[in-house]
Protein backbone atom coordinates (compact mmCIF):
# COMPACT_ATOMS: atom_id res chain seq x y z
CA UNK A 1 0.00 0.00 0.00
CA UNK A 2 1.48 3.40 -0.93
CA UNK A 3 2.29 5.80 1.89
CA UNK A 4 0.08 8.90 1.89
CA UNK A 5 1.85 12.23 1.63
CA UNK A 6 1.18 15.59 3.22
CA UNK A 7 -0.11 16.88 -0.11
CA UNK A 8 -3.02 14.43 -0.03
CA UNK A 9 -3.98 15.59 3.46
CA UNK A 10 -3.69 19.25 2.48
CA UNK A 11 -5.70 18.71 -0.68
CA UNK A 12 -8.44 16.97 1.25
CA UNK A 13 -8.81 19.70 3.85
CA UNK A 14 -8.23 22.70 1.57
CA UNK A 15 -10.78 21.57 -1.01
CA UNK A 16 -13.13 20.35 1.70
CA UNK A 17 -12.63 23.57 3.65
CA UNK A 18 -13.44 25.71 0.62
CA UNK A 19 -16.63 23.72 0.01
CA UNK A 20 -17.49 23.94 3.71
CA UNK A 21 -17.01 27.72 3.73
CA UNK A 22 -19.07 28.13 0.54
CA UNK A 23 -21.85 26.10 2.12
CA UNK A 24 -21.74 28.12 5.33
CA UNK A 25 -21.81 31.40 3.36
CA UNK A 26 -24.81 30.22 1.35
CA UNK A 27 -26.67 29.24 4.51
CA UNK A 28 -25.95 32.58 6.21
CA UNK A 29 -26.77 34.65 3.11
CA UNK A 30 -30.08 32.89 2.54
CA UNK A 31 -31.28 33.89 6.04
CA UNK A 32 -32.04 30.29 6.92
CA UNK A 33 -29.89 30.69 10.03
CA UNK A 34 -30.28 33.64 12.37
CA UNK A 35 -27.06 34.01 14.34
CA UNK A 36 -28.83 36.19 16.91
CA UNK A 37 -30.48 33.05 18.24
CA UNK A 38 -28.34 31.06 20.64
CA UNK A 39 -29.18 27.62 19.20
CA UNK A 40 -28.09 28.59 15.69
CA UNK A 41 -24.96 30.31 16.96
CA UNK A 42 -24.05 27.22 19.01
CA UNK A 43 -24.68 24.95 16.02
CA UNK A 44 -22.47 27.09 13.78
CA UNK A 45 -19.68 27.04 16.36
CA UNK A 46 -19.94 23.25 16.69
CA UNK A 47 -19.82 22.82 12.91
CA UNK A 48 -16.68 24.94 12.61
CA UNK A 49 -15.06 23.35 15.68
CA UNK A 50 -15.99 19.90 14.41
CA UNK A 51 -14.20 20.55 11.14
CA UNK A 52 -10.99 21.43 12.97
CA UNK A 53 -11.36 18.63 15.51
CA UNK A 54 -11.74 16.11 12.70
CA UNK A 55 -8.70 17.67 10.99
CA UNK A 56 -6.70 17.23 14.20
CA UNK A 57 -7.79 13.62 14.68
CA UNK A 58 -7.08 12.78 11.05
CA UNK A 59 -3.67 14.47 11.25
CA UNK A 60 -2.84 12.50 14.39
CA UNK A 61 -3.60 9.19 12.70
CA UNK A 62 -1.80 10.38 9.58
CA UNK A 63 1.48 11.43 11.25
CA UNK A 64 1.74 9.98 14.76
CA UNK A 65 -0.12 6.69 14.77
CA UNK A 66 1.95 4.97 12.04
CA UNK A 67 5.08 5.52 14.16
CA UNK A 68 3.58 3.92 17.30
Amino acid sequence: MPTPTISSLLYQYIVGGVLFVIGMILVFKSDVVDLRLRTYRTSAIWLIAGYFIYLAIHSFFFFVAPRL
